[in-house]
C-alpha cells in the first residue's frame, strides 16, 4: 500500500478509491450523479471519539437567548437507527445564562456551571443548501444534581441544534502532464439500521502544469 495511502484517516480512503474509479472511467460522470459513503456505527463512534472534547457556542445552538460556554466532554454507547440515532453524551456548561419569557414575564436567568450526563435520542435532518446537519434530541434520562440544569436542559430537548459542516477538502494529485483535483459535496445524510448513509456529488477538474 502506498506510503500516502497509509497516512489517510480510515474513512477517508473508501472514498478516495470510489473518486479514483471515478475518474479513469471511459465516460465522463454527469452531474446528478452521486457517491454513496456509508460510515458503519462501529467507525462513527471512533470517529466521534478523535474528535473530543468539542467546544459548542450556545448561541449558535439554535436555542435562543442562550449564552455561555459549553464543551461536550464524551459521547458514548452510540446506536443508529432509521431516522436518528441514541447515545450518552457527557458535557460541562459554565458562565451559562438564558433568556426566556415564561407567562408573559422577559427573565434572564443566570444558571452559572453544570456537569451534565445524559441518555438521549435525536432526529436528524439535512439541509443540503445550508450544508448543516439538524439535531433534535430527546432528553431520556439526566444526571446533573444541580436543579438549575432543568431550565438548560428544557430548553435544548426537542430543539433542533444545527452542525455546520465544513466543504469537503479536494484531492490534488498529478495525472500525466495535468494536475487534477477531485473534490465533492454532500447533498444528502442519512441515518439508517446501524449506520450513517452520505450522499456525495463529486467534482472533478484539471489544468496543465503545476
Amino acid at each position: 500500500m502506498p506510503v500516502f495511502f497509509r497516512t489517510l484517516h480510515p474513512v477517508t480512503r473508501p472514498v478516495l478509491l470510489l473518486l479514483i474509479l471515478l475518474l479513469f472511467t471511459p465516460e465522463p460522470a454527469k452531474s446528478a450523479e452521486t457517491i454513496t459513503l456509508t460510515l458503519p456505527q462501529g467507525v462513527l463512534a471512533r470517529v466521534v471519539k478523535e474528535v473530543m472534547p468539542m467546544k459548542i457556542d450556545p448561541r449558535a445552538s439554535g436555542v435562543p437567548g442562550m449564552r455561555g460556554v459549553l464543551e461536550i466532554k464524551n459521547i458514548s454507547a452510540l446506536k443508529i437507527y432509521r431516522g436518528g440515532l441514541s447515545c450518552r453524551l457527557q458535557m460541562r456548561g459554565d458562565n451559562l445564562g438564558l433568556a426566556t419569557n415564561i407567562g408573559g414575564q422577559n427573565l434572564n436567568l443566570n444558571i452559572g456551571s453544570l456537569a451534565i450526563d445524559s441518555k438521549l435520542d435525536a432526529n436528524l435532518r439535512f439541509d443540503p443548501k445550508k450544508q448543516i446537519l439538524y439535531l433534535r434530541p430527546t432528553i431520556k434520562k439526566t444526571t446533573t444534581g444541580q436543579q438549575a440544569a432543568d431550565p438548560f436542559l428544557a430548553a435544548i430537548n426537542g430543539n433542533e441544534l444545527p452542525i455546520a459542516l465544513q466543504p469537503l477538502q479536494p484531492i490534488i494529485s498529478r495525472a500525466g502532464s495535468r494536475t487534477v483535483a477531485i473534490g465533492g459535496r454532500i447533498v444528502d445524510i442519512r441515518a439508517e439500521n446501524g449506520r450513517l448513509r452520505l450522499q456525495v456529488q463529486p467534482t472533478v477538474s484539471s489544468r496543465a502544469g503545476r
